[in-house]
């Protein structure tokens, strides 16, 4: 039985009301070696059909173990094995790539990451990528666009209140055709990385994934932007000598285990290279801004455990653990020296098709009257949460052209520093 993630499985249904219900509820589906494996058959009422009839056979005479899993049947729901998967256009929509049509496709959008624990079972990896071609009348009444800070608009396909992704327009307000980089990364090595652009034939694809545990298939985009960034694992299964496809040997990654080691590694390096804060390293302040404004200046600092980010002014500070996920673990008022922080949560919350999702974030704290530094090593990463890859530290820049008309003679604007995270 799987247990510990939710899996849900794009089946050939009869109505959308269906998929939604099945969707909404977040059961456990599985397909093993080309048919149906059902954990256990929640389907009734009114929402069973004869697709569901069928699955439920299934479940009840399947005996037999296969030796391998395909992985069109692998997309959690649930949990953040997939990001910003088109629902719409995978459900609704065959799926082409150059005119070629997709057998068991897995259509993501850039950037995706699929996370598989193998448990050392593997042995291959195969299949065909593309970048699909669109499908999708986006002046439709149905298409609905959301836009972004930098001119460009999301589109969505708008289903009975909900939103399906539909694509990313460029600067020009269209849809460009699309390019993509395929990479797939065995217990972070990378084993295979391909880039390709729309129009492109699908190329074949096969790994060696001997002695992999975590198995991370990963869709980026091609250095053009997001636009048309639709790209498709098609007929990707995977092979193993030791009948794999049982549901106890194949499961998808939760985001339990937080930070992956390759990006923990990313992030380590660009904190050697940062000047180190003292924690405690909120001393009260020794002069007055106003007076001496020169000596406060906005910094990105290193935390001196190894695991923390400190972005100060010298007036206030904020404290980021960024391991096993990113988190807000202390505020301080440095004119007094005051921690200000009591709790750890999460930085934010997004709802994508009507699933709730945290950015970042801890749990476990014992007590949330007050905070111990001590305690962070314990806690462990929140569920149903993004987890940080990266971070950037840029020099902040001009939002906004002052047409200055008074006499004000600060002429410039003031320096910073700005920390942003990718997740």
């Amino acid at each position: 039985m799987i247990k510990s993630v939710n899996i849900v499985i794009f089946l050939p249904l009869s109505t959308r009301d269906s998929f939604a219900s099945i969707a909404e509820n977040r059961y456990f589906i599985l397909v093993l070696g080309g048919q149906f494996f059902v954990p256990h058959c929640p389907f009734g009422g009114q929402y069973r059909d004869k697709n569901t009839e069928k699955i439920c056979k299934y479940t009840e005479n399947m005996k037999k173990k296969r030796k391998y899993v395909i992985l069109s049947y692998m997309l959690i729901y649930s949990k953040l094995m997939l990001y910003f998967f088109s629902f719409y256009n995978f459900l609704f929509f065959r799926l082409l790539a150059a005119g070629e049509k997709c057998e068991d496709p897995v259509g993501v959008h850039s950037k995706s990451i699929i996370r598989i624990n193998v448990k050392g079972s593997a042995v291959r990896l195969s299949g065909k990528i593309g970048v699909t071609d669109t499908q999708i009348d986006y002046h439709s009444s149905e298409v609905t666009a959301s836009p972004q800070p930098d001119g460009t608009r999301v589109l969505f396909h708008q289903v009975n209140g909900q939103k399906y992704l539909a694509g990313v327009e460029d600067q020009g307000n269209t849809m460009k055709k699309g390019v993509v980089m395929f990479r797939v990364l065995g217990d972070g090595r990378e084993l295979y990385s391909q880039k390709m652009a729309s129009g492109e034939k699908m190329k074949s694809l096969e790994v060696d994934i001997r002695k992999v545990k975590q198995l991370e298939l990963r869709v980026d985009d091609g250095g053009d932007g997001p636009s048309g960034d639709f790209a498709v694992w098609s007929g990707v299964r995977i092979d193993s000598d030791n009948q794999l496809a049982s549901a106890e040997s194949v499961e998808a990654m939760s985001g339990d285990e937080g930070v992956s080691q390759e990006d923990w590694n990313k992030m380590a390096a660009k904190l050697k290279d940062l000047p180190v804060a003292d924690y405690p390293f909120m001393k009260r302040s020794a002069t007055d801004w106003l007076l001496t404004p020169e000596t406060y200046k906005a910094e990105v600092k290193a935390g001196s455990d190894g695991k923390s980010l400190v972005l100060t002014n010298g007036l206030t500070a904020r404290v980021f653990r960024i391991t096993p996920n990113l988190a807000t673990v202390d505020i301080v008022n440095q004119m007094s020296g005051e921690n200000m922080l009591r709790a750890v949560s999460g930085e934010g919350e997004l709802v994508i098709n009507g699933q709730k999702w945290y950015l970042g974030g801890l749990e476990g704290q014992p007590e949330r009257g007050y905070l111990k530094m001590e305690w962070l090593d314990d806690m462990s990463v929140r569920d149903s949460s993004f987890i940080v890859e990266d971070f950037y530290i840029t020099d902040s820049v001009r939002t906004l052209d002052w047409a200055r008309s008074r006499w004000a003679l600060n002429k410039q604007l003031p320096t910073g520093k700005s920390l942003t995270f990718g997740f």
